[in-house]
């Protein structure tokens, strides 16, 4: 069973979802945190991140769970525990690993984001992983090979274009792999 670093984070356990908070955050974002969660994820769903395992490329064998980091002291992915090898970036998704900051709970991100809306962003990546390999695998398969099929029908166009898919009612996405796509 998964254990945070007690030496590095303050945890809690939101029925199945752990959230993992760097000491150097303090308290009060652990329990920010938490309270969205519990507001925005029904508890079915907490529960299977906490069932979520890694695949066996992955750097930790899971749960996938949220971890803040502070973005005060410039604390980046490869500072926590499990990794300890230098990855840059304190905001994304990486199994198991939904990476945010605390400033998301304290104010937003820059004046552009509301509070917790960075979070449940990353969040919606972590979400889709957990959701795929316990509730419907096959989705998977079939995302990968519409993928597949579209790169070989545009192979001929610039990548960077080829990956912008623009939708019915003018706006674009980017979809540069197949978990996008």
């Amino acid at each position: 069973a998964f254990e945070p670093d007690k030496k590095f984070y303050i945890a809690e356990n939101c029925e199945g979802l752990w959230v993992c908070v760097s000491k150097a955050c303090g308290a009060e974002t652990l329990r920010k945190a938490c309270k969205l969660i519990r507001q925005t994820v029904p508890p079915e769903q907490r529960k299977m991140w906490g069932e979520f395992r890694s695949p066996q490329w992955a750097k930790d064998p899971g749960p996938m769970r949220v971890v803040v980091l502070d973005n005060r002291s410039n604390e980046q992915a490869g500072c926590i525990p499990e990794l300890k090898d230098g990855s840059t970036g304190s905001n994304g998704t990486s199994c198991p690993f939904v990476f945010t900051s605390r400033e998301d709970f304290h104010g937003g991100i820059g004046g552009s984001w509301a509070e917790g809306q960075l979070t449940l962003h990353e969040m919606t990546h972590g979400a889709d992983m957990v959701i795929r390999q316990l509730r419907d695998p096959y989705f998977h398969d079939e995302v990968a090979e519409l993928w597949a099929k579209y790169c070989e029908k545009f192979r001929h166009v610039e990548p960077s274009i080829r990956t912008t898919t623009f939708l019915g009612d003018g706006k674009c996405i980017v979809a540069s792999g197949a978990e996008h796509y």
